[in-house]
């Protein structure tokens, strides 16, 4: 099974910039993604499903940027056996930095079993699978922004955007239970 997308491929409902991003990943990955697309199309829920797990990488990677920041910035004195007692006022001008990006962390387990349980609940009262499908896609969306927003939330703006964010996120997520009940 091969998808091509070329100039003589009619496809209205993708955009073009859709179609270029696909078409500039590397082959095994352009497969990969085309075996998903083929399993997606037999089964409506493979998509919101799949969103379960990204929405759990995307609460560790506020966890990898601050290991990171802390790695780097101690080098070999980072004490690995025991990370969760590392001060945040070790680090110097990434304080900040590393305090932010540990909330936003946690706030990622926080809300990952709402999401989830949420995600499962509804397949499981069979909701329509396309406005699931947008309501999970729209939740990795705002998750994204509001980590993003978390960490380099430096000035009161950014904080005020990063709670909107958070609200937008916990809404996403009673839309999908209310959707299920």
């Amino acid at each position: 099974f091969v998808i091509s997308f070329n100039k003589e491929t009619k496809m209205d409902s993708v955009p073009p910039s859709a179609i270029k991003a696909f078409n500039s990943l590397p082959e095994p990955v352009q497969e990969k993604l085309q075996e998903f697309l083929f399993r997606a199309m037999q089964d409506p829920y493979k998509v919101p499903l799949a969103t379960i797990p990204v929405a759990w990488a995307l609460a560790y990677i506020p966890h990898f940027f601050k290991a990171t920041l802390m790695v780097l910035y101690k080098r070999h004195r980072y004490n690995n056996e025991t990370p969760r007692e590392e001060k945040s006022e070790e680090f110097g001008r990434l304080r900040g930095f590393i305090s932010r990006s540990r909330a936003a962390h946690q706030n990622g387990l926080e809300m990952f079993p709402f999401f989830a349980i949420a995600v499962l609940t509804a397949k499981s009262q069979k909701v329509k699978a396309p406005e699931l499908t947008k309501l999970c896609v729209q939740y990795l969306g705002i998750r994204l922004i509001y980590t993003l927003l978390y960490i380099f939330g430096i000035n009161k703006l950014l904080a005020a955007l990063r709670t909107g964010a958070w609200v937008a996120m916990v809404n996403t997520v009673f839309k999908i239970f209310a959707e299920a009940l």
